[in-house]
């Protein structure tokens, strides 16, 4: 664990340099690469990749929207779906129920008028 120097409020690493004497080397260092066109080179950089991520935020952002609108529209079309499904099974109930109470009617008929009407219906 690093102590810290009550005098200049810094860890007690072995170098004898103040915050003040950092700042002051840093702001040496980027005059010097600023005069030597460097600091030009790295700032363009910078803007150049911030650029880049801006435009795939921007697509990415697109994107999402696009996928949002897709997914509302397959879920209206499963609801219609759906829907649909349900009157089919709906409308299959009640023609199961007809050919049901048909079959009870049919059976309920003497077998001579069955057959009489069998062979009047293959005759027409």
């Amino acid at each position: 664990m690093l102590k810290v120097d009550k005098r200049y409020k810094r860890s007690s690493i072995p170098f004898k340099f103040s915050p003040r004497h950092l700042v002051q080397q840093l702001f040496r260092l980027l005059v010097t690469l600023f005069e030597h066109g460097k600091l030009r080179s790295l700032l363009g950089a910078l803007e150049a990749e911030i650029q880049r991520m801006q435009q795939a935020v921007s697509q990415s952002l697109s994107m999402q929207r696009c996928s949002v609108e897709e997914n509302e529209t397959l879920k209206d079309e499963l609801t219609a779906e759906r829907r649909k499904s349900a009157e089919q099974r709906a409308k299959l109930a009640v023609l199961e129920e007809r050919y049901k109470r048909a079959e009870k009617l049919l059976r309920q008929l003497p077998k001579e008028m069955a057959e009489r009407s069998k062979r009047e219906y293959r005759e027409t």
